[in-house]
Parts: structure tokens; C-alpha cells; sequence
């Protein structure tokens, strides 16, 4: 495991994690902005420091991870793996709370606004229905099961819990009255395969990444209110703290680069919400970004690659403290 560290007149400074094997999947900071998560296509989970340096290891999954996510209190980290588990942690004693087993692969997992309740977004791998699934953390029961049309790819819940929000691989956007178990609203709002959606930090809206190479701000009617370009398939996307800016991210496997005249580098892209326009792009991988983050401070992002490497940059004083119009709640 190694930090290597690069100080240069563009960037204030730049850590480059080589903390993994294996392609990065998922990497997440806390809330509290103190903490960062990254997991790859192995078993491990790890949490780094603000400086990248590695504090823990969280292990018991038998396949790749393929999704993380943290409670707001930071007292929890969840886990879903190819092996068809979820698998969640207490962080700081690395003690194990629940592992569950489910028929398919769990492609997704997001703690409620609550913590006390997860969403497990399962695909139809194994020839099963694709649902989705809200285990209750209190009880360690299932308390709600909703099967999906087709194959989901991630899922929300507003923060009240009464809606669930999810994409599929089709490139809908469905709504759920959990309550009742009712669809309330599905709106086609990507041409092709939704890869991730991740809500605001104020969880009133949420942004996707789609391989159409388009990222969209919704709200929780699935009201599209902003539509952001980028030149490749996306992979992911997140909105800043701020809700002044966006970074999305992505690119193709290497398989496909030879249609792509041969271009093997990817760029981290950032937005200006209002106007839609790119501001910036920064170079950070050999190859496909698989996950980005933004740290809470909006002043550091953070991005994982195909090449198995985490980048973790500031950005320099012209970037946040340049006037941007905030997108209201």
C-alpha cells in the first residue's frame, strides 16, 4: 500500500492512493468529511484517512464489492458483493451487524436518511426476478420487496422514506410509493443504461450517470431541472455541497478503446449547474473513471479508475472561490 504524493504550481496538492489490486468500484467520504472509503473488485473494503493513508480494513464478503455506502452518523459502512450478499459494519470496531444473503447480485446499497433502514438494489443475474429490497437494520427483516420490470441499478429514498427512487438499465427513472407498494411515476429520461444516481447533499434532488453520455439533475417528481454533456459514457456523477457545481466522469472499457481512435486517458469533468456549461477537466487516470467524490468542504474530489488507482486533489483558491449561482432546494 502506498500514498505517492505530488506537489505542482497547477494543484495545491494531489495524493495518488495505490491502495488496491483491482479496479476501484465505489469510493465514498463521510459526512463529517474525515473519512474516506474505497473498495475495488476484491473482497476488502478500506477506510483512509484525509490523506489517503489507510486506518482500517473491513473484510467477510467472498466476492467483489460492487457498491458501498456510509450512515450519516458515519457509524456504519454497508457493503454488496458478486458473491449475492450485503454485508454491514460498525466502523469503528469493525464489528459485523448484519450479513445477508440474497438470489441475485446486490448492485446497489444506500442507507436511509434515518440509518435505520437500507435499500438493496438486486439485478436478474441467476435468472431471478430484479428487485429491490429495504431490510430494516432494528429488526434484521426484510420490510419491503418491490420487483422491478427490468434490471435495476441503483435506488433512493427521499428523506422523509416514503419514496423509493430507482434507474434501470434501460434508462428509466421509476418512483415508489412504499407505502403501499404503488408505482407512482416512471419517466424515460436516458436513451440507454443508467449507471448511477446519487442524491444532493441537502436530499432534495439527485443527479444520474448514464452511458448515453448525459448526467441529469431530478428532482423527487422526476422533474428533469438540469442536463449536463460529457464526451464518453458516465460512469458517475455527484453535485457539490455548494449545489453551484457538478463532476461527472466515466469512459469505455479497454476492449472498446480501439473504436475511440485509441484513447486510453478519461477526464474528470465539472459543471456550472445553472448554465450547464463546462468549467474545467482534469486528467487524473490511465484509463476508464469508475467513481468520484466530492468531499463536504466542496474544496477536494476525490477518483477511482479502471487502473486500480485513487486520485485525491484540491482545488486551488480560483475554483471555489469563483461566483456560481446555487440550484434551489
Amino acid at each position: 500500500m502506498e500514498v505517492i504524493s505530488y506537489i505542482t504550481n497547477d494543484t495545491p496538492f494531489l495524493y495518488t492512493l495505490i491502495h488496491h489490486s483491482k479496479p476501484i468500484v465505489d469510493l465514498q467520504f463521510n459526512r463529517d468529511g474525515d473519512l474516506l472509503f474505497t473498495a475495488s473488485k476484491a473482497p476488502e473494503l478500506f477506510l483512509c484517512n484525509i490523506k489517503g493513508e489507510v486506518i482500517n480494513t473491513y473484510k467477510g464478503l467472498n466476492g467483489a464489492i460492487t457498491s458501498l455506502t456510509i450512515s450519516k452518523d458515519s457509524k456504519m459502512v454497508c457493503t454488496s458483493s458478486a458473491d449475492q450478499s450485503y454485508l454491514v459494519h460498525e466502523v469503528e470496531s469493525n464489528k459485523v451487524i448484519l450479513h445477508n444473503s440474497v438470489s441475485s447480485i446486490p448492485k446497489h446499497v444506500f442507507f436511509s436518511y434515518l440509518q435505520n433502514e437500507l435499500v438493496v438494489t438486486c439485478d436478474d443475474s441467476y435468472n431471478q426476478k430484479p428487485c429491490i429490497l429495504i431490510p430494516d437494520l432494528r429488526t434484521k427483516e426484510i420490510s419491503f420487496k418491490f420487483e422491478t420490470e427490468f434490471s435495476p441499478t441503483a435506488s433512493l429514498l427521499e428523506i422523509s422514506g416514503t419514496k423509493l427512487v430507482f434507474s434501470d438499465v434501460k434508462g428509466n427513472i421509476s418512483c415508489v410509493d412504499r407505502r403501499n407498494g404503488n408505482l407512482i411515476n416512471k419517466k424515460e429520461v436516458h436513451s440507454t443504461k443508467i449507471n448511477k444516481i446519487r442524491p444532493s447533499f441537502c436530499n432534495t434532488f439527485f443527479i444520474t450517470a448514464s452511458n448515453d453520455t448525459h448526467s441529469k439533475i431530478i428532482d423527487f417528481d422526476l422533474s428533469v431541472k438540469r442536463t449536463f454533456s460529457y464526451d464518453e459514457p458516465l460512469n458517475d456523477a455527484c453535485i457539490f455541497n455548494t449545489n453551484d457545481k457538478i463532476i461527472c466522469a466515466g469512459g469505455i472499457s479497454a476492449r472498446d478503446a480501439a473504436l475511440f481512435r485509441g484513447k486510453k486517458t478519461f477526464e474528470v469533468s465539472f459543471y456550472d449547474i445553472v448554465t450547464e456549461n463546462l468549467i474545467g477537466s482534469y486528467s487524473p487516470h490511465f484509463g476508464t473513471i469508475n467513481a468520484i467524490d466530492v468531499h463536504p468542504s466542496s474544496k477536494i474530489f476525490c477518483s477511482g479508475g479502471e487502473d486500480a488507482s485513487i486520485s485525491l486533489m484540491k482545488f486551488d483558491n480560483d475554483f471555489y472561490e469563483a461566483e456560481y449561482t446555487e440550484l434551489d432546494d
